[in-house]
């Protein structure tokens, strides 16, 4: 009897072992599982749409139009950029700065002739770039003479005898074109620039011709300033 209660203890304690080690491999197929495998991965829409960045705000201040900044993102230079790419950049922008110009739309065609400028300088001709500098000295002197309507002050200042009315006549005129000074300051500078590289050229009319507008530029000053002659309209 003890025999009997013994073999059946020992079927027992077999069965159960054996049944434990059959349901570890199955569920383990003989290998440890760390947890970050049994871990599903993100799905592709979750990675695309949390990998996004934001945009940057964009720059509403600046005054440069898109193509003048695209030259100076470009760094192009003769051998990056075709030579015939940049003439054709070049006439292109002259082009639209001369419509700009016949449609009265002022700072269209600065910007026009700045681009064209760069260009000038990416193709080593200074010579260009001197003038389209000019170019945008004296237009911007005509836009000073325009909405300050120069020419017909400066003759009715001429024509005024009586002193009292003279005086009062000028000093309007000193506000205003003390108020659109800005349009000259901006000339002067590239006006200035147009000299520095026409230094190393020797076209005495294009020097004439820059010396010229700056000239007019330093009589306003000085007309501002109450340095012009005794009248006042020496211009």
């Amino acid at each position: 009897m003890k025999k009997c209660i013994l073999l059946l203890l020992c079927i027992v304690t077999t069965l159960f072992f054996c049944s434990k080690k059959e349901q570890h491999l199955s569920t383990q197929d003989g290998q440890p599982k760390a947890i970050w495998d049994t871990i599903p991965p993100l799905s592709t829409d979750t990675l695309s749409t949390t990998s996004i960045p934001k945009p940057e705000p964009q720059d509403t201040q600046s005054s440069e139009t898109s193509e003048v900044r695209e030259i100076k993102d470009t760094n192009a230079r003769p051998g990056k950029m075709d030579f015939a790419i940049l003439w054709q950049k070049y006439r292109e922008a002259r082009e639209k700065s001369k419509e700009a110009l016949s449609n009265s739309e002022f700072h269209q065609a600065l910007d026009h002739l700045k681009a064209a400028a760069i260009y000038a300088e990416k193709l080593d001709r200074g010579d260009l770039a001197a003038w389209q500098y000019n170019n945008i000295g004296y237009y911007s002197i005509q836009e000073f003479k325009g909405v300050t309507n120069y020419d017909y002050r400066m003759h009715h200042l001429r024509s005024i005898s009586d002193k009292n009315q003279k005086e009062q006549y000028l000093s309007e005129t000193k506000k205003i074109f003390s108020k659109n000074i800005n349009l000259l300051t901006t000339a002067e500078s590239y006006l200035k620039n147009a000299l520095k590289i026409d230094e190393h050229y020797h076209d005495q009319d294009r020097t004439e011709k820059i010396n010229s507008n700056l000239n007019f530029i330093i009589w306003v000053n000085n007309f501002l300033t109450n340095q012009e002659d005794k009248n006042g309209c020496n211009r």
